[in-house]
């Protein structure tokens, strides 16, 4: 499927064309104007981030970040619920980072490792482990 589904456009070029060469030139100018206005419009976002997944059809991760332009009185709107999904997307991004830093830090340390470098001489990983769980 193509990225830009919501164009005008690719919807008009959906149709047959055989049948669009019956079509008028004030037909065709109609039905792209009709196409225009029931075609969705993105609204630009700050940050617009997707990742899908080849091995699972069904599965993709979205992050958005940017204005909300859509109605803001929506009928099943709820405190508690907007409360709990906001903090259900806190713990998500705390625990994004969370996973990111240990990468980070994990690849450093193997890095580092690798190339023999002691950064502190009286104190290593090792150490620091057997203090903490002992």
């Amino acid at each position: 499927m193509p990225e830009n589904t919501e164009d005008k456009d690719y919807y008009y070029s959906l149709i047959n064309k055989n049948i669009e060469k019956t079509f008028s030139f004030e037909q065709k100018k109609a039905i792209k104007d009709i196409l225009g206005r029931a075609a969705p419009v993105p609204s630009r976002k700050l940050i617009d981030f997707r990742v899908h997944f080849w091995f699972i059809k069904r599965l993709y991760f979205v992050i958005f970040l940017g204005m909300n332009k859509r109605k803001l009185i929506r009928p099943f709107y709820s405190k508690s619920i907007s409360l709990l999904n906001f903090a259900a997307g806190i713990f998500i991004i705390f625990f994004m980072i969370f996973i990111l830093l240990l990468i980070l830090f994990s690849i450093a340390y193997t890095v580092k490792s690798a190339f023999g470098i002691d950064a502190f001489s009286a104190f290593h990983l090792r150490d620091l482990a057997r203090y903490l769980f002992n």
